[in-house]
């Protein structure tokens, strides 16, 4: 979006803005705006607010509208962070649904920022929307009771805080990683209010606070210092008054209900008496009088109120509490909510009465022939058009802004004909009248203004298509990651000991020396207890298939299970480095670096790419531009953009004049990269065109000469790609999407093509990422993990099949302009699933889509679907693999008790791309039986709805099918005998010892028992899997520098380190030494601190005197005073041995004999 279009100077050239800036500055209290086209006044309304620096509410009809609106205000305005959003929630009237922590706290950022205003900060604008000012928010008075300031130096009673912020409805939580949650852990209190972007340490000595920084809540560690911070309620009930709502609420009759429904009622009642609530509180606001108000309460008194239409805001008004009011009644009759429950939106005649007593600024409802700002009429991407009309414009003297996200090609494409134009990439206030002002962005539309001889044209008006809005980052969310998962019960891996079931953790050792153990349970029955230290020789076991066998302690069973494990990976290793070597040798196009018109094509995509796309699409790129034939491999999650990533390097491929293939399974998918291609190419001059079953034979006869005579660019399509009669003038690239979703013959076309063109290999399903790292130099691989930066997690429902849910779903996905998927894998009978469909919703356009249907009646379904002629998709898995669709946010599945994890994971991928919070519903028929397997599918599912949640579902399925994909059956079956982590440790071994051509030595385990009491306490670390993730981390630190940030960490987040963390950290530090030293335990026997050693040795370190002793495999030194000083010795020898391995010792002398 471009920055600092600040058009304030020339739009009050004209004198009706003027007049109306000064009747909102002598207090007008109705003043209309000039006549002018409706997509304009944002602008309008930015030059006011500009002009009369007072508080403006915007006030638009329909919740999807607000972002739009709030885009272009910032667009025109110079502080455009003074732009707020006062977004509505996505329940429908008396829907019990999850609290949506994000638009929570925007509204409650947006009451804390009308206070700042009030106490004299910058005034600023709010744009809404008719149903989230119909929303209960906290009234004024209650906010300013609760609202909680805290400065460096000032004395806070932590105790106290900590209750306050529970009656406040702050959430304890071990970890802050969500706005209103906050951790209390000894002297540090942790909280994330919402009046800010992100969490606040703050840190007591003693009841002062001694430090306030604000920490990032992916790693928890801290970032910048502050002085002052406020902290607001962070829901919008005032659970202070829950007492007054409670006698209220206890009059309610709930006889009527169902049975499961009113024990959450009654569950509600519970909790909201002992204090606290669950994130749920759909339908409770208006049983809180004391406590309730709109946003309309919050406002200064000068305050402006700018909206559309009257008729227009009061026919959204009266449907939506018409809506309430239809909802109210169809769920009174089925027992979902009590009769007579009071109504979930304020009433017009308060939102009136609260309007009233401001400022208003309307649109006239006088119009002219000659209005002030008027719609430009289309060029549609026709070169020659595009100059004819500009060079009409500056003959005629008028000033020409253009905002565009191809600035450079225009630039380009003007001075090739001659015309007048300057470039404006930072500020633009005054444009030049007859020269064309080129600035990067983008508007949604432009318009042309005859009073001031001004016309501004966007990409709509200049190539016929607009780009989305680009997303707004979101913060960042910590992803899950090994132990974090693990649960008592669950099976591991040891690497030396083999499959167990862990227990739990406990303590052992003797008072003052206790240390914490993970204990495991083999066959037999038989205990291993792991110390925290050696927590990195244990993975959990992710294998093909139910219940691994637990290996058996004592036996030669496991080491032989290895041993031809390892032989397999062996082969594996040996065969990719045979097809890497072959690829070497091929010589492919090496193509030119990146010219402007790469740069032109890639600033229009309209987000922000995440560090793992940009990595992506910069190593495809170094593939291409190398002499050698790419193969490449881009996995990501659904939605993830590797897309974007086969666009960019189909668009390089193109620049240098080479031909692009898209090979995909699906003739659906084919249509949609066909779309895609299309749409993000149109501005360029590319020929874009699709064989699949979905063209005629005319049409497949034109391309099929197209690409043998080089006029066609880009093909999309199904296998009928590798058909004998497919040739290409200049293939250069062959982008395949799910390869392995291909048959055998069509696989080993694809082979051969490898030696010949560049391949780009596209897949949603994961590849594990030790699984990528192991075969680092055998595989060229991207993996895209991050999430886009506008994606919120899919809420995900497993329910008993019921037409009021299903009802309830698909009209609030309607209400927000979006679309649904329903699917019914059923063939045979779905003719009659769509009649109970359209009978549930008539409101609802439905269209029906399979795989059975005939060619073009199955294209024009998409079509109709994708242009948003249906409201609802009724179809089988056809939508399953690509389908990209951001309006449709909503997905059904029926029967869900059929499918598998893998598949029910794909298919919500199909929703949640855009950038409003998505819904699934797997549905089972209520009295069916549900199988234990389906059961435990449908559980995992719908726990797993944290965003990269494909990597996490793939602890189960996904990333087996992966491997296994990538590795071959045989393979797969070597992953379930050792689990997939030990697996791949084993292959990177494989590969770097087929690389080097040398066995490499497995690293040995290094066992510590030393008298020291050595964990990380409880009281320090409360949270269990915290505590695991930290061993883990401590575990597998390789350099006493991880250890000292580590170190660092625990300071920061948990406070002074205890002492049996501080022992945990000497023996990580001496776990460190002994490794380099080749010591594979130290323990303390006899008096002595014995060190066992691997390898023999040459020579010992004599300035230890007689403190040293050494026999065979043995060095034991005199364990004597302090604890500090022993510690000191035994580092001291550890260095001395390690540089004697090395054959660096000083002052070293030869072992002859025993020193015993």
């Amino acid at each position: 979006m471009a920055q600092n279009l600040d058009l304030t100077s020339l739009i009050l050239r004209a004198p009706v803005v003027r007049d109306v800036a000064a009747s909102i500055l002598e207090g007008e209290s109705d003043t209309r705006l000039p006549d002018a086209a409706p997509h304009t006044w944002p602008l309008l309304w930015s030059v006011l607010f500009g002009e009369c620096r007072r508080t403006m509410l915007v006030l638009v009809p329909r919740p999807e509208d607000t972002d739009s609106v709030a885009d272009a205000i910032s667009l025109y305005s110079p502080q455009s962070g003074q732009v707020l959003r006062w977004p509505a929630y996505d329940f429908l009237p008396y829907e019990r649904g999850a609290i949506q922590l994000e638009t929570t706290a925007a509204r409650l950022g947006v009451i804390e920022a009308l206070q700042c205003v009030r106490r004299g900060a910058a005034p600023v604008v709010i744009v809404t929307s008719v149903k989230a000012l119909s929303e209960h928010t906290l009234s004024r008075s209650y906010f300013e009771e609760y609202r909680l300031q805290v400065g460096t130096g000032e004395r806070l009673d932590l105790p106290r805080t900590a209750q306050r912020l529970v009656t406040m409805g702050y959430r304890p939580s071990p970890l802050v990683e969500t706005p209103g949650s906050f951790s209390r852990r000894g002297g540090i209190l942790d909280v994330w209010s919402p009046s800010r972007t992100g969490p606040v340490r703050i840190e007591l000595f003693g009841d002062e606070v001694e430090s306030m920084r604000s920490f990032d809540p992916v790693t928890q560690r801290s970032e910048v210092a502050i002085a002052t911070f406020t902290i607001v309620p962070p829901i919008e009930l005032p659970l202070g008054n829950a007492a007054v709502a409670l006698v209220e609420m206890r009059g309610i009759d709930l006889a009527p209900l169902r049975p499961e429904v009113r024990s959450e009622w009654e569950q509600t009642l519970l909790e909201l008496d002992s204090g606290g609530l669950r994130p749920s509180y759909g339908g409770l606001a208006p049983y809180f009088p004391d406590g309730t108000a709109s946003l309309l309460d919050h406002l200064p008194s000068d305050t402006v109120i700018a909206s559309d239409y009257g008729e227009r805001l009061a026919l959204v008004a009266h449907a939506l509490h018409a809506q309430a009011e239809g909802e109210r009644l169809e769920l009174e009759q089925i027992g979902e909510i009590p009769l007579g429950l009071r109504r979930p939106y304020l009433s017009l005649d308060h939102l009136h009465g609260s309007m009233d007593t401001h400022q208003r600024l309307r649109p006239t409802e006088e119009t002219s022939d000659s209005p002030l700002m008027a719609s430009v009429t289309s060029l549609g991407g026709n070169v020659e058009r595009i100059i004819e009309r500009l060079r009409t414009w500056i003959d005629e003297g008028r000033r020409i802004v253009v905002v565009t996200q191809q600035a450079n090609r225009l630039l380009h494409l003007l001075a090739e004909h001659g015309l007048p134009s300057v470039s404006a990439r930072s500020h633009l206030s005054d444009p030049p009248a007859g020269r064309i002002t080129v600035q990067p962005g983008s508007v949604q539309e432009g318009w042309t203004s005859e009073e001031l001889n001004t016309i501004l044209l966007g990409d709509g008006e200049l190539w016929g298509y607009v780009e989305p809005r680009r997303a707004t980052a979101r913060p960042r969310r910590r992803t899950h990651t090994f132990l974090s998962d693990l649960e008592p019960g669950g099976f591991v891996v040891h690497v030396d000991h083999g499959i167990a079931r862990y227990v739990g953790n406990v303590s052992r050792g003797a008072p003052g020396a206790e240390r914490e153990y993970l204990l495991l349970e083999y066959a037999s029955g038989d205990k291993l207890y792991v110390p925290v230290d050696q927590v990195d020789r244990i993975s959990t076991y992710i294998g093909a298939g139910g219940e691994p066998s637990l290996s058996r302690l004592g036996t030669a069973d496991w080491a032989r299970t290895k041993r031809r494990v390892k032989r397999a990976a062996d082969e594996l290793a040996q065969e990719l480095l045979r097809i890497y070597a072959a690829r070497h040798v091929s010589r492919g196009h090496a193509y030119e670096p990146d010219g402007p018109l790469q740069r032109e094509f890639e600033d229009t995509f309209p987000y922000t790419e995440t560090e793992d796309q940009q990595r992506a699409i910069e190593e495809v790129k170094a593939d291409m531009e190398s002499p050698r034939p790419m193969d490449r491999l881009v996995c990501g999650d659904v939605g993830y953009g590797k897309t974007e990533v086969a666009l960019r390097a189909a668009f390089k491929a193109i620049v240098d004049g080479m031909q692009v293939a898209v090979l995909v399974p699906t003739t659906v998918l084919a249509l949609q990269h066909f779309e895609t291609f299309k749409h993000r190419m149109a501005a360029f001059p590319v020929r874009v065109e699709m064989l699949s079953r979905l063209r005629s034979r005319a049409e497949h006869t034109a391309t099929t000469e197209g690409l043998r005579s080089g006029s066609v660019d880009v093909v999309i399509g199904t296998h009928r790609l590798l058909s004998k009669d497919v040739t290409f003038r200049n293939l250069g690239l062959l982008v395949v999407d799910e390869e392995q979703r291909f048959g055998v013959r069509h696989k080993e076309t694809l082979k051969q093509m490898r030696t010949e063109v560049d391949v780009l290999t596209l897949t949603a399903t994961p590849i594990p990422r030790t699984l990528q790292m192991a075969l680092v130099g055998a595989r060229d691989m991207s993996v895209i993990e991050t999430p886009p930066e506008d994606r919120l997690p899919i809420k995900t429902y497993v329910t008993p099949k019921s037409q009021t849910v299903v009802r309830e779903s698909i009209l609030r996905e309607m209400d927000r302009g979006g679309q649904v998927f329903y699917v019914h894998n059923r063939v045979h009978d779905m003719a009659r699933a769509a009649r109970e469909l359209q009978d549930i919703v008539p409101e609802a356009r439905i269209g029906v889509g399979h795989g059975q249907m005939e060619d073009n009646q199955l294209e024009n379904v998409m079509l109709s679907f994708v242009r948003h002629e249906n409201d609802v998709l009724l179809s089988t898995t056809i939508i399953e693999s690509g389908l990209d669709i951001p309006n449709a946010n909503t997905l059904i599945v029926d029967d869900a008790v059929n499918f598998g994890l893998a598949q029910l994971y794909q298919l919500r991928g199909r929703v949640g791309r855009g950038t409003h919070r998505a819904y699934a519903y797997l549905m089972y028929r209520e009295h069916g039986r549900i199988t234990e397997d389906a059961q435990k599918r449908l559980d995992a599912i719908a726990e797993a709805t944290e965003l990269g949640a494909g990597f996490r579902i793939a602890m189960k399925d996904l990333e087996l099918r992966g491997a296994g994909n990538f590795l071959g059956p045989e393979q797969s079956g070597q992953v379930g005998a050792v689990g997939l982590e030990l697996y791949t440790r084993l292959l990177e071994r494989a590969v770097q010892e087929a690389r080097t051509g040398q066995a490499l030595p497995e690293p040995p385990a290094v066992s510590l028992d030393l008298p020291m009491q050595a964990a990380l306490p409880e009281e320090y670390v409360t949270d269990r899997d915290a505590r695991l993730r930290l061993y883990r981390r401590l575990a597998d630190t390789a350099t006493e520098r991880e250890l000292k940030f580590i170190e660092e960490e625990l300071r920061d987040r948990f406070g002074p380190v205890p002492d049996p963390t501080r022992n945990l950290i000497d023996l990580i530090e001496l776990k460190l030494l002994a490794g380099a030293a080749g010591i594979t335990s130290i323990a303390l026997l006899e008096g002595d601190l014995v060190l066992r050693i691997a390898r023999p040795l040459t020579s010992a370190p004599r300035v230890y005197g007689a403190q040293i002793r050494i026999v065979p495999g043995q060095v034991r030194l005199k364990f004597a005073g302090t604890r500090d000083r022993w510690m000191s010795e035994l580092r001291s020898l550890l260095v001395a041995l390690a540089d004697a391995l090395d054959g660096e010792s000083v002052g070293a002398e030869p072992v002859a004999a025993s020193h015993a």
